[in-house]
């Protein structure tokens, strides 16, 4: 037996998925997330799949998915059935990987130069490997 389906307005929503009102607003006009239709009192309510998409939406940002790939998920999570919407997903994911080790590699060499610029330079040599202009290598 399932529960019934928790309805919610807007600001409730927001809060629930800790996000702001404008948030919802703005991920409605871009077709992230479905606008409920407008009753006769006029107050939208969104249900448990509204918080769940907000939910999704939030950790994949957090995983570093822009708000186009995040709807291509989206898209794949509705075809979630069909065999091969996993695996676009799971393309989708292992690139994602390869960009953020891309960026990590990055990082490691500015943490490398960083520290070789803490010994071995004095003066205006120093600045000068800011610009690739001595023993700086970039």
């Amino acid at each position: 037996m399932g529960y019934p389906m928790k309805s919610r307005t807007i600001g409730k929503l927001a809060e629930e998925a800790g996000v702001h009102v404008e948030t919802i607003r703005y991920y409605e006009r871009r077709g992230i997330l479905a606008q409920p239709p407008k009753p006769e009192n006029g107050w939208r309510t969104y249900g448990d799949d509204s918080l769940s998409t907000l939910r999704f939406v939030k950790r994949a940002q957090w995983m570093g998915f822009s708000l186009d790939e995040i709807e291509e998920l989206l898209t794949l999570r509705r075809d979630a059935n069909r065999g091969e919407a996993t695996g676009q997903a799971r393309d989708q994911i292992k690139a994602k990987l390869d960009e953020i080790q891309m960026k990590l590699d990055d990082l490691t060499s500015v943490r490398n130069k960083l520290e070789s610029l803490t010994s071995g330079y004095e003066g205006p040599e120093l600045f000068e490997a800011f610009h690739g202009e001595s023993k700086f290598e970039h």
